[in-house]
């Protein structure tokens, strides 16, 4: 369980002015999104090829992926850089099902 937060990392209160709270899946997106986004602002300014950085983004998506074991049904973590934004990353995580999430960041 964790708060929830949106595309801005804005705390996201309900109708109530209670924290949301977000869980199972969500919460492991969530989390994914958070360390790999706040990851790829420490690398980005690293004298390392596209390559290398895509390769440490999928590595860190894969760590975090790591600590919920729970959580046995993911597939494939992909990274890629957006083919007409400069330093924009997508991350795509792949489940066993076939759903697929992506994600977008950029410095």
């Amino acid at each position: 369980m964790d708060i929830k937060v949106n595309e801005k990392f804005d705390i996201i209160f309900g109708d109530r002015n209670d924290l949301e709270i977000v869980e199972g899946r969500a919460e492991f997106e969530q989390r994914i999104a958070v360390r790999t986004i706040a990851y790829y602002h420490e690398v980005i300014g690293k004298n390392l090829s596209n390559e290398e950085i895509l390769g440490l983004i999928e590595l860190q998506a894969q760590r975090v992926a790591a600590d919920q074991p729970e959580l046995d049904s993911l597939a494939s973590i992909t990274a890629e850089f957006a083919p007409n934004k400069p330093n924009t990353v997508n991350l795509t995580l792949t489940y066993d099902n076939g759903d697929e999430v992506d994600f977008t960041f950029s410095e």
